[in-house]
């Protein structure tokens, strides 16, 4: 039985058997009425607190929706007793006396298939607190309370206003708790099956709760944390990860807790003195980058970084032993959280809630090295970084932000790829530009990737030997920042490279005017026309074993029909205004020929067609 509960109590008679039978079948029968008066109204529930229809759940917090899906509503170890059933009829409650002391909290839940349960905590006629909702869309009351004075109280379970009857399951746990402050330390109480604090915290507090040992020494709890509302607290900044144990990062005011049962209570250090310690977690701003930041060895840091689309920095540490310490996060927007507006219940998961991708995404940029991490910015945010130590280094816990990528400059960049790396080279381009790179590379087999402002990949290359040479080009197709990574295949190589970049300028395409030529070795041609639809002209072409591109002006695709005749090609698009068009020629040496003509006129065979 919990801790400070006395024995089930109920406001009924104690009867004979005679009268046990009757009772349970009076029960039956007005249970049987209930639920065909409810069947005739649509169902159960629309009563309550909260309203809306009847849920049900199972010992482990497994709830079902009224739209049938079932999700987890898990309260955790917290509140894993057994449950106690109790049968009710329209105007009954069960209810348990509990003598408390001041600073003890209450936990309770409660569930019905028939009805719409309710608890409430009650001192001599006054109720002092009530549930009938946990949230928006779960009727399952969830209680949970903390006495402030010693006294003798009642935990009472019923059905809303006592419309109905039925069967109910309940239970509830009382545990000794301690109210923990700021940079005070506490000590464990010896003998305890379990530990409990209880934190008050306003919206965008962050603390941490650590044992101290000793004078110096202190690690993080991995406490069981309580939501204001009951529910196990649900991280809302879950990517810090490892990084942030121990911790709660408040969404809404409230009274949160911090709980730990007697298998992972702390034991001491060679006679040390155990405390438990609550510390403050303050979010540090990085106002530039590059930007170097440190913390002390043993404590979480936390640094708050803005970002613009595009930009793609590194975050590296040149500890090996806590890269994985090494966190990311968007920083939590505390104004979308609240407890009364449906969906906005921050401790509520839901498995049909979307997952937003995130602003960024984190690339490698150190081949199979784990000491650093890239944030490539799709759009503008606000980024944390975490990192703790945890004991594992000495010293201070130094980070460094850097930019990921060098500018690749027209004049051409040079570099020295080293072992098991990535290197990454930046540039700006706008919507149709046709760009050209040229790799030369000593020492390795390369691998290379062209990437947009939005991380698509655009063109790849490679050499298969070295000393090797790599030949590409890519027409944009947005403005911003572009990046091109250059990598050993497999990871495996070093040696040196050069990349050059080119912007390809157009040759405008006219009536009477052709464009031709010879198309040199990895070379390519940029030819711009345009077509009037109250000048229909057809583009007439010649390309010996040579490639083309059709595009709009800003890079897009576009559709240009080819057919064959002869030893030429005409081409021809419908347009309903003048429109410009962009030819791209490519690929190995050879001839090429562009004209406008006029198409055929009927009757003519000026094109070989009669």
């Amino acid at each position: 039985m919990p801790s400070g509960a006395q024995k089930l109590m109920s406001i009924r008679f104690v009867p004979s058997p005679e009268v046990v039978m009757g009772r349970q079948i009076g029960v039956f029968v007005v249970w049987l009425a209930v639920a065909l008066a409810a069947a005739q109204q649509g169902g159960f529930g629309g009563g309550g607190f909260g309203g809306g229809g009847a849920a049900q759940g199972g010992g482990q917090g497994q709830g079902q929706d009224q739209d049938g899906g079932t999700e987890p509503r898990q309260v955790g170890p917290y509140l894993s007793h057994r449950e106690t059933a109790s049968i009710l009829t329209p105007g009954e409650y069960v209810e348990w006396e509990l003598d408390l002391k001041k600073g003890q909290v209450v936990i309770a839940e409660a569930r019905s298939e028939a009805f719409d349960p309710a608890m409430e905590i009650v001192e001599g006629e006054k109720v002092l607190i009530d549930n009938d909702d946990r949230f928006a869309g779960d009727q399952r009351p969830l209680l949970i309370w903390h006495c402030d004075k010693d006294g003798k109280y009642l935990l009472r379970a019923r059905s809303f206003k006592g419309r109905a009857g039925g069967q109910m399951l309940s239970r509830h746990a009382v545990y000794d708790c301690v109210t923990l402050g700021l940079g005070v330390t506490e000590h464990p109480r010896e003998g305890a099956s379990h530990l409990m604090y209880r934190v008050r915290l306003q919206a965008g507090d962050f603390v941490q709760a650590r044992f101290k040992v000793g004078e110096s020494q202190s690690v993080p709890i991995n406490f069981v944390r309580i939501s204001p509302i009951g529910l196990a607290y649900v991280d809302i900044a879950e990517g810090l990860g490892s990084a942030t144990l121990g911790t709660l990062l408040a969404p809404v005011d409230g009274d949160y807790y911090f709980w730990l049962d007697q298998h992972r209570l702390p034991g001491t250090a060679n006679g040390a003195p155990v405390q438990v310690l609550l510390e403050r977690v303050v979010v540090e701003p990085v106002r530039s980058v590059p930007s170097d930041v440190s913390h002390a060895n043993n404590q979480l840091g936390v640094w708050s970084l803005s970002l613009k689309q595009g930009d793609f920095v590194e975050v590296s540490t040149d500890f090996e032993s806590v890269n994985r310490e090494l966190m990311f996060e968007v920083a939590p927007d505390f104004k979308k959280y609240s407890l009364t507006e449906p969906g906005k219940n921050p401790f509520v998961r839901r498995r049909d809630d979307g997952e937003e991708r995130p602003p960024y995404l984190e690339k490698d940029t150190r081949g199979q090295g784990r000491s650093s991490r890239g944030i490539f910015v799709l759009h503008d945010s606000t980024i944390w970084i975490a990192t703790a130590t945890n004991g594992y280094v000495r010293g201070p816990m130094k980070i460094r932000i850097t930019p990921a990528a060098r500018d690749l400059t027209l004049a051409g960049s040079s570099s020295h790829l080293r072992l098991n790396h990535i290197q990454f080279w930046g540039f700006d381009a706008n919507p149709g530009d046709v760009i050209k790179l040229k790799a030369n590379v000593e020492g390795f087999a390369a691998n290379f990737e062209i990437l947009d402002p939005q991380n698509q990949i655009r063109r790849t290359g490679f050499t298969d030997r070295e000393p090797g040479q790599s030949e590409m080009f890519f027409v944009a197709r947005s403005k911003g920042r572009h990046y091109i990574s250059v990598a050993c295949r497999g990871h495996g190589g070093t040696g040196t490279y050069t990349i050059e970049r080119t912007i390809v300028s157009p040759t405008e395409l006219v009536p009477g005017k052709p464009v031709e030529g010879q198309l040199a070795e990895g070379e390519v041609r940029v030819i711009v026309l345009t077509l009037d639809p109250q000048k229909p002209k057809l583009l007439k072409t010649a390309m010996w074993s040579l490639q083309r591109q059709v595009t709009d002006p800003l890079g897009q695709q576009a559709n240009m029909q080819f057919f064959a005749v002869n030893v030429f090609e005409y081409g021809y698009a419908y347009v309903r205004e003048p429109t410009t068009l962009m030819l791209v020629v490519s690929g190995g040496a050879g001839s090429y020929h562009f004209s406008l003509v006029d198409p055929p006129q009927p009757e003519s065979d000026s094109l070989g067609i009669r």
